[in-house]
């Protein structure tokens, strides 16, 4: 763990700092007088552990993780020489994980550390776990996408099948279709490098079309297709009715993927069909 120790007594904070670092694998950050100079140390390097002492000048250990939560990642260990009830109630009420009385056991400081880092182990391990499943998701939508993409332009896609796939990409709630294809026309090479940002880019360009077209398009699918096409498939309730605000909606897309991210693209547009046929 990355630790840093808030403690206005000097000899207490350079004993625990000692202390860890000799007998744990932690790293001890750095060290802070009072609450303010501690909150400037947690806002600059995030540790995985504060250990704050609550009577201090300044600020106060409870006034400063007041401070923090609850965006704040960090835990906190609170050592004091005052046993008031009051204090542990508060601590409790902001998250504090541990709550020890002075003068600090060393052997009780370090089974509290270990406690913590099994803890934080743990934590990690779940969002690695939730980062790999979105991850993961994400790359199973966009297989979806163009498998769904690739079977409605193949021209042998029965009503049956297009059925099940169009469940799939989560289109199921229509049943007309319109395609854009945006094409990318050349890249800023001050900005963008092909061979390193391309993914980013393609992300770019998915997340502000999705974000300008989906007000209008309840139903929409978009297909990470090539190097330099992309597609948007726009689901329609009905194919008789004239297409909503479609030209003024690409106009803007064209112009804001120029102007905030450097890429120039082109937008042509295909005409509203029934199942397939709209895609095809």
């Amino acid at each position: 763990m990355r630790i840093i120790i808030v403690e206005d007594e000097i000899k207490i904070r350079e004993g625990m700092g000692k202390l860890i670092e000799s007998l744990t694998d932690h790293i001890v950050l750095g060290e802070a007088s009072d609450g303010e100079e501690g909150l400037d140390l947690v806002l600059r390097f995030k540790p995985d552990l504060v250990i704050t002492d609550i009577r201090m000048p300044k600020m106060d250990g409870l006034e400063m993780i007041r401070s923090l939560v609850p965006d704040c990642r960090t835990k906190f260990i609170l050592s004091t020489g005052y046993s008031d009830f009051a204090y542990a109630k508060q601590a409790i009420t902001l998250g504090v994980k541990e709550y020890l009385l002075k003068p600090v056991d060393n052997r009780e400081l370090l089974d509290c550390l270990d406690k913590l880092s099994l803890e934080i182990d743990s934590e990690r391990h779940r969002q690695d776990v939730i980062s790999d499943y979105y991850q993961s998701r994400s790359i199973y939508q966009k297989h979806m996408a163009l498998n769904f993409f690739s079977k409605a332009i193949s021209g042998d896609c029965q009503p049956e099948e297009f059925a099940v796939l169009k469940k799939q990409a989560e289109l199921e709630g229509t049943d007309w279709f319109l395609v854009l294809s945006l094409k990318l026309n050349s890249t800023n090479t001050s900005v963008w490098n092909w061979e390193t940002d391309l993914a980013l880019c393609h992300s770019i360009m998915e997340n502000i079309c999705t974000e300008v077209l989906h007000g209008t398009y309840e139903h929409l699918l978009y297909v990470d297709y090539s190097l330099s096409h992309q597609y948007i498939i726009l689901g329609l309730k009905d194919g008789s009715c004239q297409v909503p605000r479609l030209e003024e909606l690409c106009e803007h897309l064209i112009k804001l993927l120029k102007d905030t991210v450097h890429i120039p693209v082109s937008i042509f547009s295909g005409t509203p069909q029934h199942g397939a046929q709209g895609i095809k």
